[in-house]
């Protein structure tokens, strides 16, 4: 995606989300370059710089979003527990090594709440990303996110353990009663 400042300024949270519509929409990796010195770009002859964007690049390699991402996405793995592309929300549901991660794309002008259906029970949920915020509430078999206009974030979903069913202890020599104490 090529964007110049000319005629389009992103706020920071439409950068970060403009990263999430990539990889949501099938890119495999993400990378940036600037043309000038330091993200700086000549304009109608005056210089625009670009440096307030940089933290958006920066914090979402310096917070592991890039990395969960980029193993999900650039892995060539296509299972996903549950994906949704409507007109005003993306999203995408994945598992690795025990733990869901949910990439959630608010693709409106105003703020959404939107529900996620999971067959696990919920035990906790992180928020990955630092630009944008949300609020999560966990649901039976779920949990809802409630985005800010145009904003995408990163969870990280821990499911509950599952309860250990009763098991007696059984002596080592059945026919030896147990110790009763004295």
């Amino acid at each position: 995606q090529g964007i110049t400042f000319k005629w389009i300024r992103p706020y920071d949270y439409e950068l970060h989300s403009m990263i999430y519509q990539s990889f949501l929409a099938g890119a495999q990796s993400i990378g940036y370059y600037g043309f000038g010195e330091s993200g700086n770009a000549e304009s109608a002859g005056q210089l625009e710089n670009s440096g307030d964007l940089w933290p958006v690049i920066k914090g979402f390699y310096d917070s592991g979003e890039y990395d969960i991402m980029f193993a999900q996405y650039s892995s060539g793995k296509s299972e996903f527990i549950t994906r949704y592309r409507g007109n005003d929300v993306w999203y995408d549901v994945w598992e690795d090594n025990g733990v869901y991660y949910a990439a959630v794309q608010n693709r409106t002008w105003n703020d959404s709440v939107i529900e996620i259906e999971l067959e696990d029970d919920i035990e906790s949920i992180e928020l990955v990303s630092r630009i944008a915020e949300a609020d999560t509430a966990i649901k039976e078999k779920g949990f809802s996110v409630e985005l800010r206009n145009s904003q995408a974030v990163l969870l990280k979903i821990i499911p509950s353990e599952a309860e250990e069913p009763y098991v007696p202890i059984i002596p080592v020599n059945p026919s030896t009663p147990p110790a009763t104490p004295e």
